[in-house]
């Protein structure tokens, strides 16, 4: 199931690509020079050709746009780590990083492993279309300045629709990202510090309260 759905993710992050290259493309070449009558013939083989095209160009291009956003993930964790563990006085775990608390939960709970994963599958997914969304409204916008010509509606339309899906991919993959970080955290926390070590401290001061409560009846 998470293989399905990480090769999902990646065809439709290569789909985006192809879009924004075909665009490039069109942009130095112009579209008169395609004639679709002629490549109905080969319709099937240039289907299973994309699909082939689209995966590397997706497996590449996540890869880039993760080391693009990496030092603003690694602020955005660190944020939400100070206030997960100030909100629900955990200092204990401030000292382990996330990529340990992920291998931890894949060895502890496969199931919650799973969970985590397709989250972190959709917060790529969001991540690369948010970027994608930037270079396809860029080229659509050239694209109708050089091809089909000056029109302000168009070109108005174009950026409008370009700045809003672009500001609610990298919205929505902030609030996902979010999800992912604290559902970690606290998969972790629950798997490991509750279990190991707060049950046993609860489990060790009743005892000691317990027993410090023996002698007073006594001497009563």
């Amino acid at each position: 199931m998470n293989t399905t759905v990480l090769i999902v993710e990646v065809l439709l992050i290569g789909f985006q690509v192809l879009i924004w290259i075909s665009l490039f493309i069109l942009n130095i070449f112009g579209y008169q020079w395609i004639d679709p009558s002629k490549l109905t013939g080969w319709a099937s083989l240039i289907s299973l050709g994309l699909i082939g095209v689209s995966y590397t160009f997706g497996i590449i291009f996540n890869s880039l746009v993760a080391s693009a956003y990496l030092p603003w993930m690694k602020k955005l964790v660190s944020k939400w780590r100070q206030s997960y563990f100030a909100t629900f006085k955990r200092d204990d775990l401030s000292l382990i990083n996330t990529r340990q608390m992920r291998f931890y939960v894949m060895m502890k709970s496969p199931d919650v492993s799973h969970y985590l994963r397709r989250q972190l599958h959709r917060t790529q997914l969001l991540r690369g279309t948010s970027v994608n969304f930037f270079i396809i409204g860029i080229l659509t916008f050239v694209f109708v300045v050089k091809q089909v010509g000056f029109s302000l509606p168009l070109l108005i339309s174009v950026i409008l629709v370009s700045i809003i899906s672009t500001f609610l991919a990298i919205f929505t993959w902030r609030r996902s990202f979010h999800k992912y970080i604290f559902e970690l955290m606290e998969s972790y926390y629950r798997l490991k510090v509750v279990e190991t070590g707060i049950s046993g401290t609860q489990n060790n001061a009743e005892k000691s309260s317990h027993n410090d409560k023996k002698p007073q009846k006594e001497s009563e």
